[in-house]
């Protein structure tokens, strides 16, 4: 990290985070040309922006009269609160984005997941439920009769991709001969 920070510091550059600041300073203070800002605007992943991030969406939004903004997340899959992600600013968008006049607003809730059998969607449900922030709801998964089966794969502590690649494929084929599973039901 500290050779980074140095290196970082004699190149004149900034980083993602560095660019966001500066993004939402020069928007704030209108000094981006029109042909960067746009009427429309989507955000997908949305519970995962940080207060900064999200401000240079409400800054985008607010650069030119009725831009619209278009936002797509799910506050139970928040997963960068370590750098600093508010799903709270997802879930209450409208009042953290709003300036005025709302005049075009859909929100839409989906209750099903269509990839993952129930056993997976309960045990995740189980554990979400956990959070201090989240919006109420009971996902549902399909409809199937199948039990969650875990296996522990061990590889060694080579971590090269030729290691990892022949203990899936062991383990893969032990799951086959060894268990009551089709090799069809065996996922990576």
């Amino acid at each position: 990290y500290t050779e980074y920070l140095n290196l970082y510091n004699k190149t004149n550059r900034i980083d993602h985070n560095e660019a966001c600041i500066v993004a939402r300073e020069l928007l704030s203070k209108n000094k981006v040309n029109n042909t960067h800002l746009y009427k429309h605007i989507l955000v997908d992943e949305m519970q995962d922006l940080n207060a900064v991030q999200f401000g240079v969406v409400k800054q985008l939004r607010d650069s030119l009269p009725d831009t619209r903004t278009f936002g797509v997340g799910d506050d139970w899959q928040s997963i960068y609160g370590f750098q600093g992600a508010r799903p709270n600013l997802f879930i209450n968008y409208l009042d953290a984005l709003s300036t005025g006049d709302v005049k075009h607003f859909t929100d839409t809730e989906l209750k099903s997941n269509h990839r993952c059998p129930d056993t997976v969607v309960d045990a995740s449900n189980s554990v979400i439920r956990n959070n201090h922030i989240q919006t109420e709801k009971n996902p549902t998964g399909r409809n199937t009769d199948t039990t969650i089966g875990l296996s522990k794969l061990s590889i060694g502590s080579n971590p090269s991709g030729y290691d990892r690649r022949t203990g899936m494929i062991e383990e893969i084929i032990s799951l086959i001969n060894t268990r009551q599973y089709e090799p069809e039901d065996t996922r990576i």
